[in-house]
């Protein structure tokens, strides 16, 4: 769905009504001027005007269109006013030609491109960027590795998930990201860690996560420092140098970890 039919990059793919009498059937302005070519014309002829035709209404406005079809001799009908939902809503014809029209006029100002997928797929990505390359070849692109796919349904082995983000490095995909790798990662432990530590209760804590931060030096083991304890204590020796309610001071409880061999 589109919320508006003000864009004419937007208008190819906007879906509407073509026959009045069976309202449930939409397509694109493009497709229904097919179709009516399709009706209208005969052997050599149909397939000259359906070339001119798909070559160049997919990048008319509705107006633009209406014209070139009575140019090049025939009319069709199309309502996309009829097409809306109860919300008031365009259906569109989502795709990849969609997001690489849209591509063109973005990457005049953008600096990175992306473009949105039900998958990850190789075969779709690749069409992308060989597309918009054609009108930018020097534009940056961008891929959702989203946590929203089901990756074990993508239809790939454990060897193609792992090369995957080489792959789309190829083709021009440098800005690559999950979405939301922090959330599902810190449910992940917090999980495991919420069972264990109903079980085995503080050693839980203390096996899983304090020895298992020394070990592989992460810096959040120090907490009082990622609460902005310390950018506080600046402001207040600021304000006042010989202040004592200084939170990092050598009774921190954060010195307790320092010169300490993580234990296993």
């Amino acid at each position: 769905m589109i919320d508006n039919n003000i864009d004419p990059v937007d208008h190819p793919f906007i879906q509407g009504v073509v026959d009045p009498k069976h309202p449930e059937k939409l397509m694109t302005f493009v497709e229904a001027g097919a179709e009516e070519i399709k009706r209208r014309f005969k052997g050599n002829e149909q397939g000259v005007m359906m070339t001119e035709w798909m070559n160049k209404a997919k990048f008319m406005s509705l107006p633009q269109a209406m014209k070139f079809a009575k140019s090049l001799g025939f009319e069709f009908y199309f309502d996309w006013e009829a097409a809306r939902t109860y919300e008031g809503f365009y259906p569109i014809k989502g795709c990849v030609d969609l997001c690489v029209a849209r591509c063109r006029e973005f990457a005049k100002i953008a600096d990175s491109l992306w473009m949105e997928t039900p998958t990850p797929c190789l075969k779709t990505a690749t069409e992308f960027a060989q597309k918009v390359k054609l009108y930018h070849p020097d534009v940056f692109l961008s891929y959702n590795l989203s946590p929203s796919f089901n990756w074990d349904t993508a239809g790939m082995t454990d060897d193609q998930i792992q090369g995957f983000c080489a792959e789309l490095g190829k083709l021009g995909f440098c800005w690559q990201f999950i979405t939301l790798a922090g959330f599902h990662s810190d449910a992940l432990v917090s999980e495991k860690f919420a069972k264990d530590f109903s079980k085995r209760h503080m050693i839980a804590y203390v096996q899983k996560i304090q020895r298992k931060e020394m070990k592989h030096g992460v810096d959040q083991l120090k907490h009082q420092k990622w609460s902005g304890a310390e950018l506080l204590d600046n402001q207040q020796m600021l304000v006042c140098n010989n202040a004592m309610i200084i939170s990092t001071n050598e009774n921190s409880t954060e010195h307790q970890f320092e010169n300490m061999k993580p234990k296993l």
